[in-house]
């Protein structure tokens, strides 16, 4: 099947693209495809890494990692946004890293030295451990201590308490029975009731008398 091709003349442009897209609807024409536009690759975006020198000069360099033949700008005193290749020279950064730049890149690269490690170091860390452990042993020791202590305080302060209840419980009582004997001697005593002997007839009296 040949393809149809439609020729629309004085036909106005919108009226001519609805004709268009009802026409492509129902098959009757082959949409026309837009052509596709090469995309143009994003421009490669460079990683600049950053250091301070002694005497507080910021530099930057290509990358991450300084190394030999890296190439080294300085701020543009012009511009401080700007950088400008690092002239011929020996710098050293703040950590101690050493270079030498030469026609903008670096030629040479000393890294820092590192800290000298001493080695009584570890034996002074373990000594200075255990001394700090063996303190907090006598912390914890004196504690309980100081709480045996605390504790021994109370009870003692309460059988203190309660001697001195009992006490003063005695002296109430002994005031009392002193009292008590004060006023019986003080009561006046009534005189004792003599019965009267019963007097024996003469008869009884013989009686007495033979059985004796």
């Amino acid at each position: 099947m040949s393809e149809t091709k439609f020729k629309f003349k004085n036909l106005k442009k919108e009226t001519l693209d609805k004709l268009t897209a009802l026409a492509e609807a129902f098959n009757i024409i082959q949409p026309v495809n837009p052509v596709p536009v090469p995309s143009t690759p994003a421009p490669e975006v460079k990683k600049f890494g950053e250091g301070k020198l002694k005497d507080g000069t910021v530099i930057k360099w290509e990358g991450e990692a300084l190394a030999v033949g890296v190439p080294v700008m300085v701020i543009d005193p012009a511009n401080p946004n700007g950088f400008l290749p690092h002239p011929d020279a020996s710098i050293e950064l703040e950590d101690g890293t050493k270079i030498t730049v030469k026609d903008g890149k670096v030629s040479e690269l000393t890294p820092a030295q590192a800290p000298a490690v001493d080695p009584n170091a570890g034996a002074m860390s373990a000594m200075v451990a255990q001394m700090s452990k063996e303190l907090s042993e006598v912390k914890s020791q004196f504690a309980a201590v100081t709480k045996e202590k605390t504790e021994l305080e109370v009870k003692l302060s309460a059988q203190i308490t309660e001697a001195k209840k009992e006490t003063a419980d005695t002296k109430q009582l002994v005031k009392q029975l002193f009292e008590l004997v004060q006023e019986m001697i003080e009561t006046p005593q009534a005189e004792p009731i003599v019965k009267p002997e019963n007097k024996l007839s003469k008869k009884e009296v013989l009686r007495q008398k033979l059985q004796a």
